[in-house]
């Protein structure tokens, strides 16, 4: 699971595989697998022109919380 700067916030899609693309996370979840065939779940967060605030999922409001762990919950079930 890993954050996308290309998506909007709160939208989530399934990936098998890829490249990288520069994302210094990715970098190391392939380095620790030893391959880019892992199946991924990208967390829309929005370019980083339009954050207004860095948050953590614990310290969101309940119903953007609730938002996030129901897009955790379903990825992780679906990968």
């Amino acid at each position: 699971m890993h954050d996308e700067l290309d998506f909007p916030p709160g939208t989530a899609k399934l990936k098998l595989g890829g490249g990288v693309a520069g994302h210094n996370g990715l970098k190391d979840i392939a380095a620790q697998l030893g391959t880019h065939g892992s199946g991924r779940l990208r967390i829309g967060i929005g370019p980083r022109e339009q954050w207004t605030f860095v948050a953590r999922i614990s310290a969101l409001s309940p119903a953007p919380r609730g938002r996030a762990s129901e897009l955790i919950r379903h990825g992780a079930f679906a990968l």
